[in-house]
């Protein structure tokens, strides 16, 4: 048993994620990050913040005039997919989404490419669900071979809050959707 404990919560998740080796002349810090952010990711975060923004308002409509919120859901669902293409187009290098063990501390994946513990590494990852776009930067802390490639963990070292937040947010609500789901099967499995 180990003494420290995880700072969040983790689950596996299907994101597209693109992580690179940083050059030496490379520099793991905040202001580079902002330098390297490309304009569509803040575009991107604006709009998640305006919509969460929104989503207080919206319940307001909703308890004088369910037509108009109705109304409002349709248009926040249309921006909503517009987004997401945004976001699926703004990663440098778009990859096919994977698999990754997910939190807000860090992340697990399969590569086919070894990388060197204590390794700075360039992370970009689009959580589909949010329609986020994230870049930051991260350390890799174990690199292990498997079957036709190798386990990767890296920690996050240098990322923004509002990233780190959205992270939370795609972690919680993945959970949420797995309990759901196993709530739903055992209520089948009771009434058969």
């Amino acid at each position: 048993m180990t003494s420290e404990r995880r700072r969040f919560f983790r689950i596996d998740s299907e994101i597209a994620v693109n992580v690179e080796p940083l050059t030496s002349d490379e520099s793991p810090t905040l202001e580079s990050l902002e330098k390297q952010r490309p304009r569509a990711f803040g575009l991107l975060a604006d709009i998640h913040d305006i919509a969460r923004e929104a989503e207080v308002a919206l319940r307001q409509i909703q308890a004088r005039d369910s037509a108009v919120a109705d109304f409002c859901r349709s248009i926040d669902k249309r921006l909503e997919l517009l987004t997401r293409f945004v976001a699926v187009n703004a990663l440098s290098d778009p990859v096919p989404q994977r698999v990754v063990s997910l939190s807000g501390n860090g992340m697990r994946f399969f590569s086919e490419q070894s990388l060197q513990p204590g390794q700075a590494v360039r992370i970009e990852m689009l959580l589909p669900d949010l329609g986020a776009a994230i870049l930051c930067y991260g350390e890799v802390v174990d690199c292990k071979t498997v079957d036709g490639g190798f386990q990767i963990a890296l920690t996050f070292t240098v990322i923004r809050e509002a990233d780190r937040d959205a992270i939370v947010r795609h972690v919680l609500a993945k959970e949420s959707e797995r309990l759901r789901l196993l709530r739903h099967q055992n209520k089948q499995g009771e009434s058969v």
